[in-house]
């Protein structure tokens, strides 16, 4: 089993990295969350663009001398709103990340997305609340369970091994 560091490093390594969540272990996503630089990116719907975010960001940084630049944009998917005559919240959801990542390419920034996880009776497999598109573009996932994170994918290198999680 890895120690805790790790997990940071795999996180801030990777482009984008996804971190799913059962309700109960939603602690646990807000510490591993508050040790890594982010800024929280608000509700998305349909017209947000990320290039206008990292704009209104640093004009912020620059306005309120701020001397911290963050690394990452955390994204949870359930700030994914839906709106009249889309087709469904796991579209919009898709369309978005592609277009978020697509957008963060030539910029400096990393992608955080954290997802609710659910099971389905008798079944261990994990289902990520609004698709898979996260799972699919991630360079990095980790599923949080009781005080451990299981890889599930590593473009990094390795195979599904778990992290025990300490909250130091």
């Amino acid at each position: 089993m890895e120690p805790t560091e790790y997990l940071f490093e795999l996180i801030n390594k990777s482009n984008i990295s996804l971190l799913g969540y059962t309700f109960k272990e939603e602690r646990i996503k807000d510490e591993i969350i508050s040790k890594v630089s982010h800024i929280e990116l608000p509700e998305i719907n349909s017209s947000f663009s990320i290039l206008s975010y990292i704009r209104d960001s640093k004009i912020d940084t620059i306005l309120n001398n701020k001397t911290e630049t963050p690394t990452h944009f955390l994204l949870d998917i359930n700030n994914f709103m839906v709106g009249r005559g889309e087709t469904s919240r796991a579209n919009v959801i898709k369309n978005s990340l592609q277009r978020i990542a697509t957008e963060l390419i030539d910029t400096n920034f990393k992608l955080l997305i954290t997802c609710p996880i659910y099971t389905k009776m008798g079944n261990d497999e994990y289902n990520f609340s609004g698709g898979n598109t996260g799972l699919y573009m991630a360079d990095f996932v980790g599923i949080i369970r009781e005080d451990r994170v299981r890889i599930m994918k590593n473009r990094e290198g390795g195979s599904q091994i778990d992290i025990k999680y300490d909250s130091k």
